[in-house]
């Protein structure tokens, strides 16, 4: 992720003749050979009989506005991606996300566009990335190293968005197959609440010919609610796959107060996962 075109660990170049706007390394003034790291705030992760997460804060000393992101294994069958960058200093600030994919990729991406959706396709994938808001996907011809100095062309994914106000994008990574299981995409949707700052995410998709819709939610700053269909929650990240309007199983990151239907879970623990029949 670029804010404002910088990325969160400064670049340092060793050349005698760096291009224009990029510092040189220099072994008297700095400490390593790049600039100098993000705070890493508040990790967590958890690997679960439902799914697997992690979540994390980057803050940059290159920028002010904070990055989120958190990252869903969901089933073990799909991945789904949530970044989340905070602005709260009322200045504009453009960011874009970028997905490097494999040289083995070059010339074999079908990207295809329509409002708040970019769907991009391969043999055996999907990918599809939804901003909350404006926001526009394009794939670039770059490169991937494999070998010290040596670089081959691939393909990249990559969003942009520019507001004053904080920026969500939720990335799908679904392949056909996964978990033994025949997978097919059918959509994504951010789900507002009404309070205006959070919403939550809908995964429309077919598992085994079943249809499936998936719902993720993540509340870094800890604040607010979320509400859908039989689902209440009040936390940092949670997890649910439902099937005809009901839940079938929730899980996510505690502490956290959870109603699903007449079921009232409320937890301290780290982690949270839960089945209903």
């Amino acid at each position: 992720v670029e804010v404002d075109g910088l990325d969160q660990t400064r670049y340092l170049s060793k050349s005698p003749r760096p291009p224009a706007g990029i510092e040189r390394y220099d072994s008297t003034k700095h400490k390593a050979k790049h600039g100098p790291p993000p705070d890493i705030l508040d990790p967590a992760q958890h690997l679960g009989a439902l799914g697997d997460w992690v979540m994390a804060t980057a803050s940059s000393k290159e920028y002010r506005p904070r990055h989120t992101r958190g990252l869903v294994f969901m089933r073990r069958q799909y991945v789904v991606l949530i970044d989340h960058i905070l602005i709260d200093d009322d200045a504009v600030h453009s960011c874009s996300a970028s997905l490097h994919l494999a040289a083995d990729w070059s010339e074999r991406v079908l990207l295809k566009q329509k409002v708040g959706l970019a769907v991009a396709r391969s043999d055996g994938w999907t990918i599809a990335i939804a901003p909350r808001g404006d926001g526009k996907t394009r794939c670039d011809v770059g490169w991937v190293s494999k070998t010290y100095g040596i670089k081959d062309t691939a393909p990249v994914l990559t969003t942009s968005m520019s507001s004053s106000r904080s920026l969500d994008l939720c990335t799908v990574l679904m392949p056909d197959t996964g978990s033994q299981a025949r997978l097919n995409f059918r959509g994504v949707t951010w789900l507002p609440q009404s309070d205006g700052e959070h919403a939550g995410i809908a995964v429309d998709l077919n598992v085994n010919d079943q249809a499936y819709r998936d719902l993720f939610v993540m509340m870094p700053l800890d604040r607010g609610s979320f509400s859908f269909g039989d689902i209440e929650y009040r936390g940092k990240l949670m997890a649910a796959r439902t099937k005809g309007g009901h839940t079938l199983e929730v899980f996510g990151r505690g502490p956290a107060f959870l109603t699903v239907g007449a079921t009232h879970l409320s937890t301290q623990e780290a982690h949270f996962e839960q089945q209903f029949t």
